[in-house]
């Protein structure tokens, strides 16, 4: 069983009796919960505690709305999971709260178990997007590791090519492509190439989950985690 008490909850909400209405259904689940009466205070908070939820009213008062907040998050890249709330809200507005990323919306006056079953679902969503980036980011630290040569020998790996002809392609010795290749599989942490064509394929996976991680700017090895895609992608 997992300890709420490590989770938090960001409520955002204008309105004083609601915000404490919320605050107090949160905290009788367990979450730590932080309150905030605008999103220009939250996001100059620049909470990073995890895994966590923002609950956002969409009509928030002042500068910011619900929206803008959803907006600014999104072009800052922080990954909130976010819980909209409304007094109303038509189909053109959810839509865009969806399209911003928005876990779900919900319509004032909000059941009790309505709030903590959309807060557990999002908080559950923060703790696999964050072991998806961990595992991305691994996979994208080991493609920094490789050299120029290393990243070409990779390409011509899993483009299926035996040593001797990527020896031939490069002009090097086929000795000299095995090293590569040796040094290649240890900085992938990989025994052997089918585990190397195994995290490929996690990294495409991860990516279809719509992790942060634009590969043409892992600069120099976009080619080489290009590779990586389509060999899968070819399966």
């Amino acid at each position: 069983m997992h300890d709420k008490n490590q989770e938090f909850v960001y409520l955002i909400e204008d309105d004083l009796e609601t915000r404490n209405s919320l605050k107090a259904c949160c905290q009788q689940a367990g979450y730590q919960v932080h309150c905030f009466d605008s999103a220009e205070q939250f996001l100059a908070a620049e909470p990073h505690q995890r895994p966590c939820c923002a609950v956002v009213d969409i009509r928030l008062s002042g500068g910011i709305t619900g929206i803008a907040l959803q907006s600014e998050l999104k072009r800052r890249s922080i990954s909130v999971p976010t819980i909209v709330i409304s007094g109303y809200a038509d189909v053109r507005t959810a839509v865009n709260c969806m399209r911003l990323g928005a876990t779900t919306l919900l319509e004032k006056p909000i059941p009790p178990s309505d709030l903590l079953n959309a807060i557990s679902d999002a908080i559950e969503r923060d703790k696999v997007r964050h072991v998806i980036s961990e595992h991305v980011h691994k996979l994208q630290s080991s493609l920094n590791q490789l050299t120029g040569r290393e990243l070409e020998v990779l390409d011509s790996l899993l483009a299926g090519k035996l040593n001797k002809q990527i020896a031939l392609e490069l002009d090097v010795s086929q000795r000299t492509i095995e090293v590569d290749r040796s040094r290649i599989l240890k900085k992938f942490n990989a025994a052997n190439a089918a585990e190397l064509a195994v995290k490929a394929t996690e990294l495409k996976m991860l990516k279809g989950l719509n992790c942060r991680f634009d590969p043409a700017e892992a600069s120099p090895t976009g080619s080489a985690l290009a590779m990586l895609q389509r060999s899968v992608g070819a399966n």
